[in-house]
């Protein structure tokens, strides 16, 4: 698989089906999945179907959410990346990891490569993320990567935190 950017510890890559057993264990986990969508767990069929539509938007938009690997032995760590926001123009940064991969900084370490690969590579000037309101260590990822708090506002019945970065 073709790398999309490296950082220190960790590179990026397209994610294919071939990592849905990595996926399931993410998705399977009630603690990972707590601030995730609806907050419910996955089940096999609906990770494969997360996957396939991680594949799609890459194959449309020429990005979308990457696997994350470790560059010291290729364990997969968990995922990391842009969409765009359903019914808007902005373009979102997204991360998920693995629960064992949490606390050692590589939400933080990605999602700083993220933004400057976004703003050189696709030459997006602004990037926005949300995060339920509850959930404070992606929120501190997000401030440590210099995105602003710019609103919080119900979403899906929850109170979320929107944040953005725009390029200087």
């Amino acid at each position: 698989m073709n790398t999309i950017f490296t950082t220190n510890r960790i590179k990026t890559r397209q994610i294919n089906i071939s990592d849905i057993e990595n996926m399931l264990v993410m998705n399977s986990d009630a603690e990972s999945m707590r601030y995730v969508g609806t907050g419910k767990i996955k089940d096999y069929n609906a990770t494969r179907i997360s996957i396939q539509k991680m594949i799609d938007l890459d194959k449309k938009f020429g990005y979308s959410f990457w696997a994350c690997e470790l560059k010291s032995n290729n364990k997969f760590i968990g995922w990391a990346g842009l969409k765009n926001l359903e019914l808007t123009e902005e373009i979102e940064l997204g991360f998920r990891f693995a629960k064992e991969h949490w606390n050692n900084g590589y939400a933080t370490e990605v999602g700083e490569a993220i933004i400057k690969y976004a703003f050189t590579y696709y030459n997006f000037n602004r990037l926005m993320a949300r995060v339920h309101k509850s959930n404070v260590a992606s929120q501190k990822v997000l401030k440590n990567i210099g995105m602003i708090l710019e609103k919080t506002k119900m979403y899906n019945g929850e109170y979320v935190e929107y944040y953005s970065i725009v390029r200087d």
